[in-house]
């Protein structure tokens, strides 16, 4: 026990300054810093699979990376976006979050069912998994290139609300594909609303009291 509480600590360690040394030695470099970690994650891959050196092999759970990594992802990128520029754009911002997730979801699975003869149903699962982008990857890409103002809010808003389509999207198909459950069209319009309207009031709240939290830690340290 004690010993992989060591090797935990200390690939740990080891990860966050590899993060560091790539965020310092490629900040000029035109390719995001994001994009460098993905490049290095494929390589760690396919040197742990290719190879016998022993390094450990990162499992994460999908309650994991849904519950933990991708709000921290998500609160990284929206507490840069201010909100009077997110009213603003907030029609566009939501059209492309809602219909242009489910179109980009068809545009992904149509091809794959005519052309690589899958189910329609696996099809439109897995084009709801990569519609979605990466509101990370989009931040990083408009902070290293000039993009109008409101079209760089657009976009931001975007791949900050469109998680909730597309959690929807992949319940309903995963009941589709997998339990053969088709919802009704009231059933699905009210669990799109839980999702988007309960994911507004927590945020609200947590916001709220971690706003509160800063203000007076900071009250507290300049005394």
């Amino acid at each position: 026990m004690e010993n992989s509480v060591v090797t935990v600590v200390t690939f740990t360690s080891l990860l966050l300054l590899f993060f560091i040394f790539v965020q310092h030695y490629f900040r000029r470099s035109r390719l995001p810093f994001v994009c460098w970690l993905l490049l290095a994650g494929i390589a760690y891959g396919a040197i742990v699979s290719g190879t016998k050196i022993g390094l450990p092999q990162l499992r994460l759970q999908p309650d994991i990376v849904l519950y933990v990594l991708l709000p921290l992802l998500i609160f990284d990128s929206a507490r840069k976006l201010r909100f009077k520029e997110l009213k603003r754009a907030g029609l566009e911002a939501g059209i492309l979050a809602t219909v242009g997730v489910a179109v980009t979801m068809f545009l992904f699975a149509l091809p794959m069912a005519w052309f690589a003869r899958f189910p329609l149903g696996e099809a439109l699962l897995l084009g709801a998994i990569l519609a979605a982008t990466d509101p990370v990857a989009v931040t990083a890409v408009l902070a290293r290139f000039p993009f109008p103002e409101r079209l760089r809010t657009v976009i931001e808003g975007e791949s900050l609300l469109n998680d909730g389509t597309t959690i929807v999207l992949y319940s309903l198909l995963t009941g589709v594909v997998f339990r053969n459950d088709v919802p009704g069209v009231f059933s699905l319009g009210l669990s799109f609303l839980v999702s988007m309207g309960g994911a507004a009031v927590i945020g609200f709240i947590g916001g709220w009291v971690c706003a509160r939290i800063l203000l007076a830690w900071h009250e507290l340290t300049n005394r």
